[in-house]
């Protein structure tokens, strides 16, 4: 064998390796003879009488000819043309690919390139004039993997299609013929002279040859052992998929349709059917989450059962699946409307799992999602108005708004919690990329592709994500739990599986603050339990507690992973070691600060990324990859900071910290100070009760970019000659696409872009306007890059602008970029009177070099500096928030100066020292200066804003407000509900309602979802209308609530999720009526193993 590239050394021909099984393998050619496949043949279907007078006559060669001619020249067994979005040539997919000529004739030489995943890098060889299919001329099983697929065979037979070239269709046959002949049915890849199997590739292999021989079942270059190879493949790997644990369908089904001729036909039907309707069902959460835990895996079903179903419909013969039509449709639309709700404000998504990459700057998921949820779910008419909307995100918020049954163009639900999923999102808003976003993660960290980053968060904020995962390096690279928004405890990784039980609190959603609380036994092993709580002080900032409980001593060590101010630049951070504060510090663009509460016994510092040689075996060790940021796809990182607090001792321990986001431009003074906690004549330590006072003046600009708009005058550059010019790789020297006044933000091929693809390699270009006379010009506007039909890609990373002098390029005088949406700078600098204006670019992560427009005008002086007095107007906003957390449960406590007898409270003041808004969460009494807030019973949460002191008026948001008073600064306030504007009501007399007919059921783990736990369902009545929660204790981490069910109702169902299994609980049903009166019964419970 002969490495062609990237290889230092040759590699030898490798033994003919062997499984790792107690037998010897049999190959496909041997597991089935000619006389076997033929008796496999249905010999009373239609059109096969003549195959079944030769079988009687045991005539096989003349059977196996006419099986071939039947095969040839029938018309059932159709293979669709795909129709959902999304469904196009790949893995498992069954559609017909195809390649270039260029690329078919290095296939016919049998030189292939593939990727080796250990080190990141593409590897070609050339395999000789027979190719050695279990031979592995690679240091990486990946490579070989990839090969025995025989994505390449697909490719060929599409372009033997296209072309007629025979060719073709004889090295597809030959190669399959060889393939049988060499390798088991089970072959997966090889290392080091060893088989491994894989029922996945046995899967890929079969759903990438059902289409090649749909086209090649008529060429003349087939021989009768070709045809043979084929029909045992069909036939080997189907059986194989029958025993297979993993997802078969798309395989199974497939082959089950497209040849009814074999007798086991149907029995492979029936068990894709079943493997279907396992994957869709017990392999998902009830929300829809997938069981692999994975963002990039989450929709992955869509596509495949999308195409079986349209494999069924081109086939009705296979029967009526009406059924499990019905079922695939409702089941997808849950897998695609967790994507659709979790989303980032800039329709990117959070790092959950396995992300391939990273997609939290990007919204090429969520459109795709968006495209096969719309085209899927809802009707023609429907489909038709929301596909009109150009913006993908508002074209988003009015599918989940029509989903909702909302009359308008946003969903009424912000903030939402998927309990049986584990997926909690904080979002301040629908406005766009500005709103402020978090994801909380409590799922399972089980199997799959899952991580191990239990409590693990992403924050967005402004535009741009904050504080992030480290990323998707490759496979098992980014698993480790200090590479998250997470602690580690004595610099040991997170537990998977059943030693990492998922323990989620409470959740709860309200127009004032959103309050995640969870906690989980991944550090149970060490004798630690992690119990996180965000609270998220609506619309501003998040406060993180962190308790650790347990027995021993250990280190504890608390994370945060900056993001860059763009995708691939890393971040510029800074520590104050006064304060102990972590911060970005980018120039327009938004930032985020991490400021710790509690500094005594805290140690911080910034993680050192470290350089090494990235071996596999390395792959979970902190050196690999903390202090790494992955940019954008595999194998790209750099250096980014890592803030890493540490606390050291025997539990309880505890960590409070306010994540401060903050916009471009805005100028941001926030500081932190201790309120003193008693309860009684104790103090309280802080993981028993905290109140923390944040403060901060606040100067930004009065208008957004936005809102500014100036009159550029005339595009000069509209029309003229374009020009382009690059360093590496190759690019279209004229064009007129530069300058035809059509900014191609949603066109693909509409920009001027060079080309090939080339990673990590440093493109310096110049894309240049020719005025054709001389011409004064003082702003360019350009916008960068090249759409793909899901984002902008490959702009310009560095950017400077140039006139023509007559002899040489200029840089223009006083430069000042601003970068707006969408890829596209503005430049303004002194005016400058030229034939010929151009924008020097670099591009150092290498790739492609691409720009959709250049534009140039000369704006008036007046018209400038009009502009630049808007943009110089700043506001400035004083605020002061006391916020009060007890972790011990509700009790009457002082903090400074409050006493509050709840869980949570948050007082906003101006800088006039006014309260201007309050919440509460069960509590009922609370005082401070100026103010007195009481309820006759403890309320699950309460939002008073609006407030006006000199009408003495407020806005109230509560499950109920009976009875509830507020003064301020001695005066009486009328509150008004928020719902409907009326006073909030009276108590009412009466007693409280009556449970009757409270039952239990307990369920034990979900059947085929990667670590999944016990649950519960409780169902009750009340004599009147009341609301529905579930309280209980977990021994290790104390009171558990579940959601709120905010609906007032008198039949009562709430599920319990995420037990422990072989548990003993009392479950305490809760139901509140309208006037605030509460009741409660319990019930007890025991979990199965």
């Amino acid at each position: 064998m002969r490495k062609i590239l990237a290889i230092c050394s040759l590699i030898s021909t490798l033994a003919v390796p062997v499984f790792a099984q107690e037998t010897e393998w049999v190959t496909v050619e041997q597991e089935l003879s000619l006389r076997d496949v033929l008796k496999l043949v249905d010999v009373d279907r239609p059109g096969l009488e003549q195959f079944a007078r030769a079988m009687v006559d045991d005539d096989l060669s003349a059977a196996q000819r006419l099986l071939i001619e039947y095969f040839a020249t029938r018309t059932n067994g159709v293979i669709p043309p795909p129709e959902f979005p999304g469904i196009g040539f790949s893995n498992s997919m069954v559609v017909l690919g195809t390649t270039t000529p260029e690329q078919a004739d290095e296939w016919l030489k049998h030189v292939f390139t593939m990727s080796n995943n250990d080190a990141g890098t593409r590897e070609t060889y050339d395999l000789g004039p027979e190719i050695k299919w279990a031979d592995n001329p690679s240091e990486a099983s990946s490579w070989v993997l990839y090969l025995n697929q025989l994505n390449h065979l697909n490719r060929l037979a599409g372009l033997y299609s296209e072309t007629g070239d025979e060719r073709y269709a004889l090295e597809v046959g030959h190669s399959v013929l060889t393939w049988t002949q060499q390798c088991p049915r089970t072959y997966g890849s090889s290392k080091n002279g060893r088989l491994t199997k894989s029922g996945m590739e046995v899967r890929n292999r079969l759903c990438n040859l059902l289409p090649a021989y749909d086209v090649l079942r008529a060429s003349s270059s087939l021989t009768d052992d070709m045809h043979l190879a084929f029909w045992k493949v069909f036939i080997t790997h189907a059986r194989e998929l029958m025993v297979y644990d993993g997802t078969s369908y798309p395989g199974l089904i497939a082959v089950a349709v497209l040849y009814p001729e074999f007798t086991e036909h149907k029995m492979g039907l029936d068990a894709g059917v079943e493997n279907l309707r396992s994957t869709l069902v017990e392999g998902m959460s009830p929300e829809g989450v997938r069981a692999v835990h994975s963002i990039s895996y989450q929709k992955v079903p869509v596509p495949w059962s999308a195409r079986v179903l349209e494999l069924l419909r081109a086939n009705p013969e296979s029967g009526d699946f009406s059924d499990l039509a019905d079922m695939v449709k409702t089941e997808i639309g849950k897998i695609l409307g967790v994507i659709l709700w979790i989303s980032m404000p800039n329709g990117g998504m959070p790092n959950i799992g396995d992300t391939y990459g990273r997609g939290d700057w990007n919204a090429g998921t969520m459109r795709s999602s968006l495209e096969a949820y719309i085209h899927s779910q809802l009707e023609p008419e429907q489909q038709e108005r929301l596909n009109a909307i150009d913006d993908p995100l508002l074209r988003l918020q009015a599918t989940l708004a029509l989903v909702e049954g909302v009359d308008g163009p946003q969903p009424e639900t912000t903030s939402i919690g998927l309990p049986g999923s584990g997926y909690y999102i904080m979002r301040s808003g629908w406005d766009g990329p500005q709103e402020r976003y978090l994801y909380f993660d409590l799922s399972s960290q089980a199997l799959g592709h899952a991580h191990n980053d239990a409590c693990h968060f992403d924050f967005y904020g402004y535009g741009k994500p904050l504080l992030a995962d480290t990323g998707d390096y490759h496979l098992g690279w980014g698993y480790r739990a200090c590479l998250h928004n997470t602690i580690e405890v004595d610099e040991q990784d997170q537990a998977r599986g059943a030693r990492a039980p998922m323990m989620p609190h409470e959740w709860l959603t309200t127009d004032g603050f959103d309050l995640v609380d969870g906690a989980h036994g991944a550090y149970e092993h060490l004798g630690v339990y992690n119990r996180r709580k965000m609270i998220f002080v609506k619309p501003d900032y998040m406060v993180l507690c962190d308790l650790l409980t347990g027995e021993g001593d250990h280190k504890y060590e608390q994370f945060f992973h900056f993001a860059g101010p763009e995708q691939r630049a890393a971040a510029q951070a800074r520590l104050t070691a006064e304060t102990q504060v972590t911060e970005t510090v980018h120039d327009d663009t938004a930032n985020i600060k991490v400021m710790p509460v509690h500094t005594e016994g805290l140690q911080v510092a910034f993680a050192e990324a470290q350089d090494t040689d990235m071996k596999p075996t390395d792959k979970s060790t902190r050196e690999a990859m903390l202090g790494w940021m992955v940019t954008a796809g595999t194998f790209q990182r750099i250096k980014a900071p890592v803030a890493v607090y540490t606390r050291e001792g025997v539990p309880p321990q505890a960590f409070h910290d306010v994540l401060y986001p903050t916009s471009a431009g805005t100028q941001a003074t926030v500081t932190t100070d201790i309120l003193p906690v008693t309860e009684g004549e104790r103090a309280l330590q802080p993981w028993e009760a905290v109140g923390v006072v944040v403060q901060g003046e606040l100067r930004s600009a009065r208008y957004a970019p936005g809102e500014i708009q100036m009159e550029r005058g005339d595009n000069l550059a509209l029309g003229k000659p374009g020009f382009a010019e690059i360093n590496q790789t190759s690019i279209a020297p004229t064009t007129d696409k530069l300058t035809d006044g059509d900014p191609a933000a949603r066109t693909i091929g509409g920009a001027t872009s060079s080309e090939p693809f080339t990673l990590d390699v440093l493109l310096e270009g110049r894309f240049t306007v020719d005025f054709e006379q001389e011409t004064e010009v003082n702003l360019v506007v350009l916008h960068h890059g090249t759409w793909n039909g899901s984002d902008i890609i490959y702009p310009a990373e560095e950017l400077v602008v140039q006139y023509w002098d007559g002899t040489d390029w200029r840089d223009v005088e006083g430069a000042e970029t601003m970068w707006h949406d969408g890829c596209v700078s503005e430049t303004a600098f002194e005016p400058v009177r030229t034939t010929r204006l151009s924008a020097a670019v670099r591009r150092p992560s290498g790739g492609r070099l691409a720009m959709r427009e250049f534009e140039a005008f000369s704006v008036p002086e007046a018209e400038k500096q009009r502009v630049a007095a808007l943009r110089a107007e700043m506001t400035t906003e004083h605020f002061t928030d006391a916020v009060l957390v007890s972790h011990s449960g509700p009790g009457l406590r002082q903090y400074g100066d409050y006493t509050f007898d709840g869980e949570l409270a948050i007082v906003r003041r101006n800088g006039e020292g006014e309260v201007t808004a309050l919440s509460v969460k069960n509590g009922a009494n609370l005082t401070g200066p100026g103010l007195h807030l009481q309820a006759p019973n403890s309320l699950p949460y309460c939002n008073i804003a609006s407030i006006t002191v000199a009408e003495g008026t407020a806005m109230v948001e509560a499950l109920t407000a009976a009875g509830l008073t507020l003064s301020l600064d001695g005066r009486d306030v009328l509150l008004q509900m928020q719902s409907d504007g009326r006073p909030a009501p009276q108590v009412a007399e009466g007693v409280p309602p009556q449970i009757s007919d409270l039952q239990v059921q307990m369920e034990p783990a979900q059947k085929g979802f990667s670590g999944a736990q016990p649950s519960a369902l409780l169902t009750w009545q009340t004599d009147r209308p009341a609301v529905s929660q579930v309280f209980f204790e977990e021994a290790s981490t104390g009171l558990r609530r579940t959601p709120l069910q905010k609906e007032f109702t008198t039949d009562h169902t709430v599920r319990v999720y995420f037990l422990r299994p072989q548990q003993e609980y009392e479950f305490r049903a809760v139901s509140i009526d309208e006037s605030g009166r509460d009741v409660s019964a319990v019930i007890r419970g025991d979990t199965e193993n």
